[in-house]
């Protein structure tokens, strides 16, 4: 190099450029770490035993192109032939294909396939190589790819086979298909194991949280690689807090667990009112390249249960007021969208609920994102059967339950995963645990649900299998999960205490849950003075409230259930369950403000009224034009002080709440039409209120939606939902009207649905009889974004429309 023409300055600048780069070139260099996409789009579906469908050059193009999720059983007609258990919906075979390529450039790297979820019995072929066969419907796998993958711009093939021929398998709708989101993994072959990271925080205060990150790296070369792992802590604002290293050189073709330690002081502690999430970053650095990377949220909390006062949150003692939840979501089927899944949580969140369950399986990766993220504690429930099946009602439920086992067939099934629990059971309670493990939410682990039901099937009676096959079981159950974790406690919701606790499987657990067994609360914790208990399952009656409120050795009550599910249904055309405070179409039902009375401290009142006869919760209208001056019961749910009640101005009386009174305030009104209306005051000054009108005759349709703006992915949705109005705008309550939706622009109409259990038409078309007055539509982005328009119609009434803006 020649400096002849150069002043001194000029070389100073260069010598320091050169210094400058040299330094830089000793740190990390740019290289492409983990990559991670969506496998969602483009797949090929069809239904039938297509053995040859396996093979790469089978001929697939007369299929139906799809996405996934997908859930095939939900685009079926209901009908009686099929049981009501899963909701009158069919099972059968399905097939899916997909082709895709791989780059070049990947061709030294090692390729994954993780699937959250299909339904069930699941064989997985690439480019006609079987890579594996999952029972269970609800858990997450994953397979390699990479020995059988084809790069460049040659094309592969994926074929799934999923096999749900026993529809009778479940006592709640299930589903079919892929009905969780899949991911293609690209990865360097030194890297994160599977589900390789584990963060724990051994000790948790206001003024320091230790935390531990272990990082299980693999090396999948032959040769031995001298890496790095690198772990660093960001806040929510994405500032590092800090960063921790350690080095270690792996031998071929073999892995190593590093632990490293750190503390955060002055910690934002995560809670149901501040579910604050640091991150972890975790980097794989070798010859100063990133080869691997992940990220972790992390929720720094502490909790305990006392066998005296529950349960304890960051030092704080308080009541887990939970729900428990299935995993349908009404008019999608299984089929899993995000954001129907957020909206449900964060309505259950505006009621009050804290803590949600898992009924009765592994939920979906993104039930847990969300619950980290808004702050519901969550119990993360295994199976509901473990060795010998349960009864699956066919014919409707408990229809046969007098023919006992003489009705298998005709009234129940006994199938489901009770035929692979024996050999998969560890493998997949083991694989929910490794899965769910980082989640501040998970506070407990359950292994089951009501697997002592009487007779059900075990009892003493001769015949039936024993009670005590259980104990061996819960055992073998218990090691499985500690082996995994010991940060959490293991618990079961049981249905049977009285046999439970004497045959000792109640023994066998941190925590004993109690499902409907509120007359066994108090003569256990005499019993049993050191047994951390808790309702797992739970009514919505007053008696059942008071039962955990009253008691302080009771952590939770979990009522069943947050929101209405499809199965476990009476007879037809009765489809699904109506027991949640929240329907299928997620209007929100007079229980939920019943329970948002007693649950949260917003100001809260609602006006539920009946006629003296009629049976269950009232509804919420003012419409009895067959009972002019007969005594109507009204009911007003609040959390208010004191509630004034009007009826067209007049007033007709305060009543104080009481604790005896509860949540309900109730008056006997002489019915004349007009305006119902109450009035919740706190030290005498007036907070909210809450208004019913006597409604006309059918008039127009009135449009809403809880968002203006979607993104065009191809999967955001929003609830468009459509009130059958008077012409004064008053909503009339027994309106049935047949509601056409038509669209047009950048979306599509996902699904309708109403709240009637008894609907049989369609979720797949275009249109949905009002029920009670209202029904919903379910609009879907594509991938163009621009305005959606939709407009509702119905014969005879004024038309509405409205506007959604998709954007990138």
């Amino acid at each position: 190099m020649k400096f002849k023409n150069l002043g001194i300055k000029s070389i100073i600048l260069f010598l320091a450029f050169l210094l400058i780069y040299s330094c830089n070139t000793g740190q990390v260099s740019k290289a492409e770490g983990r990559v991670t996409k969506s496998f969602d789009f483009s797949w090929r579906f069809q239904m039938g035993e297509l053995d040859e469908a396996k093979n790469p050059d089978y001929n697939d193009k007369g299929w139906e192109m799809i996405n996934l999720p997908h859930d095939w059983s939900i685009e079926r007609p209901f009908s009686a032939r099929w049981a009501s258990g899963t909701g009158y919906l069919p099972g059968g075979v399905g097939w899916y294909r997909k082709e895709f390529t791989i780059p070049e450039k990947y061709s030294n790297k090692k390729i994954f396939v993780q699937f959250d979820g299909i339904y069930k019995r699941s064989k997985v072929w690439i480019n006609g190589e079987l890579l594996g066969f999952r029972p269970y419907g609800y858990i997450s796998f994953q397979y390699e790819l990479t020995p059988h993958l084809n790069f460049g711009g040659e094309k592969n093939v994926m074929a799934i086979r999923v096999d749900h021929r026993d529809f009778a398998d479940s006592r709640w709708y299930a589903g079919s298909g892929i009905y969780r989101h899949v991911w293609l993994k690209i990865m360097d072959k030194l890297h994160i194991a599977h589900w390789g990271n584990y963060v724990t925080t051994p000790r948790v205060s206001e003024n320091s949280a230790e935390v531990q990150i272990e990082t299980k790296v693999k090396n999948e070369s032959t040769s031995s690689k001298s890496c790095t792992v690198v772990n660093t802590i960001l806040d929510a604002e994405g500032k590092a807090q800090k960063t921790i290293e350690r080095e270690h050189k792996i031998p071929g073709n073999d892995e190593y667990n590093f632990v490293q330690k750190t503390s955060i002081d002055n910690p934002n502690l995560w809670s149901h009112d501040n579910p604050y999430l640091y991150k972890v970053v975790t980097e794989v650095k070798s010859n100063n390249q990133i080869v691997d990377n992940k990220k972790t949220n992390l929720g720094l909390r502490y909790f305990r249960f006392s066998a005296d006062s529950g349960f304890f949150l960051n030092g704080e003692n308080m009541l887990l007021k939970g729900t428990c939840l299935h995993h349908d979501l009404g008019p999608f089927g299984a089929a899993l969208n995000d954001r129907a899944l957020e909206k449900r949580i964060k309505m259950l969140k505006e009621m009050g609920c804290n803590a949600i369950r898992t009924s009765h399986n592994p939920p979906s990766p993104q039930l847990l994102e969300y619950c980290d993220k808004y702050g519901m504690l969550v119990m993360d429930e295994a199976f509901d059967e473990w060795a010998r099946g349960k009864k699956k009602w066919i014919q409707g439920w408990n229809v046969g339950q007098e023919k006992g086992m003489a009705g298998k067939g005709k009234y129940f099934s006994l199938d489901g995963y009770n035929k692979y629990f024996e050999e998969w059971s560890e493998t997949d309670i083991k694989a929910m645990v490794k899965r769910d493990k980082n989640h501040p939410s998970i506070i407990m682990w359950s292994i089951g649900n009501e697997i002592d039901y009487p007779g059900d099937p075990y009892s003493y009676d001769e015949g039936r299998p024993s009670p005590e096959e259980l104990v061996p079981i819960a055992k073998k159950l218990v090691a499985a999960v500690k082996e995994v974790d010991t940060t959490r406690p293991v618990t079961a919701a049981l249905a049977n205490l009285p046999v439970s606790n004497k045959t000792g499987l109640a023994q066998q657990l941190d925590i004993v849950g109690y499902n409907y067994q509120e007359d066994q609360y108090e003569k256990d914790h005499k019993a049993f003075p050191n047994r951390l208990m808790l309702g797992s399952e739970n009514g919505d009656s007053d008696e059942a409230w008071l039962a955990v409120k009253d008691n302080p050795y009771i952590s939770s009550q979990f009522l069943w259930t947050g929101v209405d599910y499809l199965g476990e249904a009476g007879r037809f055309p009765n489809r699904s369950s109506g027991s949640g405070m929240i329907d299928l179409a997620t209007f929100k039902k007079p229980l939920y403000y019943y329970r948002k009375s007693l649950w949260s401290e917003d100001p809260t009142v609602f006006i539920a009224t009946k006629k003296s006869e009629e049976r269950g919760w009232p509804q919420s209208h003012w419409n009895y034009s067959d009972a002019e001056g007969q005594e109507i019961e009204v009911t007003c749910y609040t959390n208010c002080d004191e509630v004034e009640l009007f009826l067209n101005d007049k007033s007709l009386g305060i009543k104080e709440r009481t604790k005896d009174s509860g949540p309900s305030l109730s008056w006997q009104v002489p019915y004349q039409k007009g305006a119902l209306r109450v009035v919740g005051k706190e030290d005498g000054e007036s907070v909210t209120t809450h208004k019913l009108q006597t409604a006309g005759e059918p008039a127009k349709l009135k449009m809403y939606t809880d968002r203006e703006a979607i993104t065009a992915d191809g999967q955001d949705i929003v609830y468009v939902k459509v009130k059958v109005l008077d012409e004064n705008g008053v909503k009339v309550p027994h309106a049935d009207n047949r509601i056409v939706f038509n669209l047009t622009g950048s979306g599509k109409i996902r699904a309708v649905g109403n709240s009637d259990h008894s609907c049989l038409q369609s979720y797949q078309v275009n249109y949905r009889n009002a029920y009670k007055g209202r029904c919903a539509a379910i609009v879907q982005s594509i991938f163009e974004p621009g305005e959606i328009n939709i407009a509702a119609n119905s014969e005879g009434l004024e038309a509405d429309s409205l506007v959604i803006t998709s954007t990138k």
